[in-house]
């Protein structure tokens, strides 16, 4: 029972020191690896050009990802059906490469 806790500590530990970090870019969210298992582009810059939208600002793009057109192109050209999914799970994923590149460590 002990080691079960033990780990437990240990794991959330590690959630703690990923959750300090200040800031996590869209493109490290949105990795290589993330695009290339759940869509068809290699790049969350290639999936952005493809998709026709044109945004000025993260204010704009926040506001893009509101709509309705672009949950319609996430559920096209992604396994999701929405852009809450997508991101959930992409955060989901972050999390867990995060924490298994902190037992190499």
């Amino acid at each position: 029972m002990k080691e079960n806790h033990s780990a437990s500590d240990e794991l959330q530990k590690k959630i703690e020191e990923i959750s300090r970090e200040n800031t996590v870019t869209i493109t490290d969210l949105f990795d290589q690896s993330f695009m290339k298992q759940y869509t068809s582009v290699s790049s969350f810059e290639v999936f952005i050009a493809q998709s026709g939208f044109v945004f000025e600002s993260e204010e704009e793009f926040n506001k893009l990802t509101e709509t309705e057109k672009w949950n319609e192109y996430i559920g096209e050209t992604t396994i999701f059906e929405d852009w809450d999914e997508m991101r959930e799970t992409a955060g989901k994923v972050y999390i867990q490469r995060r924490i298994k590149m902190m037992e190499f460590n």
